[in-house]
């Protein structure tokens, strides 16, 4: 196994923590928060999974990819983490409003981390063509 190799099977492992500490703070912590104490505990570790995406997906990006326009192609991922911040808000007032309270759209979002982690056990990298030499 490769360096890079082994870098990204840490990093989906790394991704797939992220979505269980996500999965207790949407079932174990926020559902039961009845004071700031707990509340403040529960988005704490969602804040703190949701930045660390931000910490290692330009290294998925790359090992996928390839270095040579990661930009472009973190552009594009990052792009799609941008809208999904604008766009769930709205999803969550919208179950707020619908069902009385927050714990519903708590559940949907646990039960997305867990495809999350289904998804990050299945995926596997493209073959290494980028690895090739560009000929200019």
């Amino acid at each position: 196994m490769g360096l890079t190799q082994a870098t990204g099977l840490v990093v989906l492992r790394t991704v797939m923590l992220m979505f269980v500490v996500m999965i207790i703070a949407f079932v174990g912590v926020l559902p039961y928060a009845s004071g700031f104490g707990l509340w403040i505990v529960g988005m704490c570790l969602v804040g703190f999974s949701f930045g660390g995406f931000l910490a290692v997906m330009p290294s998925i990006t790359a090992d996928f990819y390839g270095t040579a326009y990661l930009g472009a192609n973190y552009g594009f991922l990052f792009t799609a983490y941008g809208i999904s911040g604008v766009v769930a808000p709205f999803i969550i007032d919208y179950l707020r409003t619908s069902t009385g309270g927050f714990t519903t759209a708590m559940y949907i979002f646990a039960g997305l981390a867990a495809v999350g982690i289904a998804l990050a056990v299945m995926v596997r990298a493209p073959r290494r063509l980028w690895l090739a030499p560009i000929n200019r």
